[in-house]
């Protein structure tokens, strides 16, 4: 890995602009757990780039990963600015937000990506979770029976069904949902 750092460096010192050694050296510096110095060859990667989602994506990640979540989101914001349909972008902020606590900022974040890529399971129960979170427990029980018409003995959602059911007070219902998990 070495090596290949000091050939990279190489070619960037040959050519500046060269956008392959950028990456790879923002690649090798996150890998390498240093942090700021990925960023920096993100950023300049994203000069000459400003239009790649990957590269925001990237930069975000690693943004996250250094603790810098406001700037983390503006990354991923950027994604879906370029390109829609990035799933990811959408994950990473929902993932933040709900981190954060800041669960009616990762409801929204859900339900987008649940609008463009309907019937993931995964989406639906952390969305169920987010609505349970905020105590809006008629929206969690409905996000939640839809994730079962996909994936009905799924522990995470029965349990989670369970829960909502008790605070809503329908005590037998949560009983029985948490009998048939035992």
């Amino acid at each position: 890995m070495a090596l290949a750092k000091k050939s990279w460096e190489k070619v960037l010192e040959l050519e500046p602009e060269n956008e392959m050694a950028t990456v790879y050296l923002a690649s090798y510096y996150y890998s390498d757990n240093k942090l700021k110095e990925s960023i920096d060859y993100w950023t300049k990667f994203l000069e000459q780039q400003p239009e790649s989602a990957e590269g925001y994506f990237q930069l975000g990640l690693t943004q996250e990963k250094l603790g810098m979540l406001d700037e983390a989101l503006e990354s991923y914001k950027k994604v879906n600015e370029i390109k829609s349909e990035a799933k990811e972008g959408y994950l990473a902020r929902a993932r933040i937000y709900e981190n954060k606590k800041e669960y009616k900022l990762a409801i929204q974040e859900y339900k987008e990506y649940a609008k463009l890529f309907s019937g993931n399971v995964a989406i639906l129960t952390y969305l169920g979770k987010c609505y349970f979170e905020e105590q809006k427990y008629s929206e969690a029980e409905e996000v939640v029976l839809k994730a079962k018409e996909v994936a009905p003995d799924n522990i995470v959602l029965n349990y989670l069904l369970g829960m909502i059911y008790e605070k809503q007070g329908k005590i037998d219902d949560a009983i029985s949902i948490f009998e048939n998990i035992i």
